[in-house]
């Protein structure tokens, strides 16, 4: 039997906010390695000679990014060298966020030391529930140096619970058993995705302020999630929602956006990405040139790393331009086919297979003609009769259609449309985000789709639309 979209409008949530902060454009200062046994090399190429490895947890930071954006130029422990961008997570140069101490797991309080040793001076105590600025933000030899009066003091880590300092009106921190919160938490970002790793997941949060994760009045709440799923939890601070998370469990998250040749804007455009944790994605309006730069490499990530690049124009003075996919999953098989483009720029669809376990699920990608509704007409015959044929039982297709919503009916219903007119997508205070339909995620009736994210931004002239997948 044929599935279609649930009839209730999906509402969706941003994970960003729609104001996008100045420093985040304007660069980042500071990074964390991802991965165990990254490569710390001597210039922006595998080829080049390995300084060392980095463990993961390793803060390094940025001198600069190449115009590429696939390398960062860092420095660790004094030393100058290259990273790929892959593995590192970067911090918004507005990240010196303030962190405090709060004393924990003892019954009325616990000693402060002169130094990072129990036979060190006793400087005095330090009772449960008081807070203390760190000095840094490791521990050495298992103790933190904190802010004690005016002098710097040493406590236990194991007796201090680590959170950012806040306003009144904000989370000081986020914690999560049972699944891994992305991006790193701040007191000034206001959306995470929580990829669970199990059934039950627990979120545990802080602040100078009431606050009440979901509807509990509580700042700890339990919850389960199916084998696949997703849920939504909002948490309430001073009476105001204000933070979200979107949980999601084993569920395939795909995406579409149009990087308007990254606008000058990669470092930001491969954050904002790697935070969605997306496995598959498709990427209109991809630049690349031999040797110096490739849109696609600067936006995959450590997960998503596998590209395929379908080119529609050659420029005379050299480089390409056309579309492209990421993917998680291995590029079986890859193809372009011409489109009708008439006398306007050529256009084309593309199409990669990957396996996703034991499925071969055709992955198709696209960008219309912007001035003619006749010739995208044309368009969607053609790519409805290519989708239609293709064996292949599940499919998906991005795209930048350039087209209103109405076009849209012009696949009938072999196909269901994840943004739709009557799909709505709301910010964190309940205010629509405007939008249009051009952007957009088509899927075979085949696949269920559990809901859908819109990040709006100012990276590109497009907004980022994610969807979270079941296959049936």
């Amino acid at each position: 039997m044929r599935k279609r979209l649930p009839f209730l409008i999906l509402i969706l949530m941003a994970v960003l906010m729609i104001a996008v902060p100045a420093a985040l454009a304007a660069g980042y200062d500071t990074g964390v390695i991802n991965s165990d046994g990254v490569s710390f090399r001597e210039g922006p190429s595998t080829d080049s000679g390995r300084i060392s490895k980095l463990k993961e947890g390793t803060t390094v930071q940025i001198l600069s990014t190449n115009v590429n954006a696939e390398w960062h130029k860092v420095e660790v422990n004094g030393k100058t060298g290259y990273v790929n961008r892959m593995y590192v997570t970067l911090k918004n140069a507005s990240d010196g966020d303030t962190l405090l101490g709060y004393v924990v797991n003892v019954k009325s309080n616990v000693n402060v030391r002169s130094s990072a040793s129990s036979d060190s001076e006793l400087l005095g105590r330090a009772d449960l529930g008081s807070s203390y600025t760190l000095k840094s933000s490791t521990p050495k030899d298992g103790w933190y140096a904190v802010d004690y009066h005016g002098h710097t003091g040493y406590i236990k880590k194991d007796y201090l619970q680590i959170a950012k300092k806040a306003t009144s009106k904000q989370l000081s921190s986020i914690s999560i058993k049972g699944g891994e919160l992305s991006p790193e938490f701040s007191p000034d970002v206001y959306g995470y995705v929580v990829t669970a790793d199990r059934a039950d997941i627990t979120i545990s949060v802080t602040s100078p302020s009431k606050v009440s994760v979901g509807d509990s009045g509580k700042n700890t709440l339990k919850i389960s999630l199916p084998k696949t799923g997703t849920k939504t939890v909002r948490i309430s601070v001073g009476g105001k929602t204000k933070y979200s998370l979107y949980i999601v469990r084993n569920v395939i998250t795909v995406g579409t956006y149009n990087i308007k040749r990254g606008n000058g804007n990669l470092t930001s455009m491969g954050k904002m990405i790697q935070e969605q944790n997306p496995d598959i994605m498709g990427i209109q309006e991809v630049y690349r040139t031999a040797g110096k730069i490739n849109n696609l490499l600067s936006l995959r990530t450590k997960h998503m790393q596998y590209v395929d690049f379908a080119r529609t124009i050659s420029y005379n003075g050299g480089g390409e331009y056309g579309i492209g996919v990421l993917s998680a999953y291995k590029i079986v098989s890859s193809e372009s086919v011409s489109l009708s483009s008439g006398n306007s720029e050529p256009r084309i669809l593309q199409k990669v297979v990957v396996s996703v376990g034991k499925r071969k699920v055709s992955v198709y990608n696209t960008h219309f003609s912007w001035d003619s509704a006749s010739l995208r007409a044309k368009q969607f015959a053609e790519v409805k009769k290519i989708m239609k044929r293709d064996s292949n039982k599940y499919k998906i297709l991005f795209g930048d259609f350039n087209a209103k919503a109405a076009e849209f009916s012009q696949l009938g219903s072999t196909f269901q449309i994840i943004n739709t007119k009557d799909t709505h997508f709301f910010d964190y205070d309940g205010s629509e985000i405007g939008k249009n339909e051009i952007d957009n995620i088509i899927v075979s009736t085949n696949i269920q789709v559990l809901n859908a994210r819109m990040i709006n931004n100012e990276y590109s002239d497009h907004k980022a639309i994610f969807a979270y997948l079941k296959f049936e």
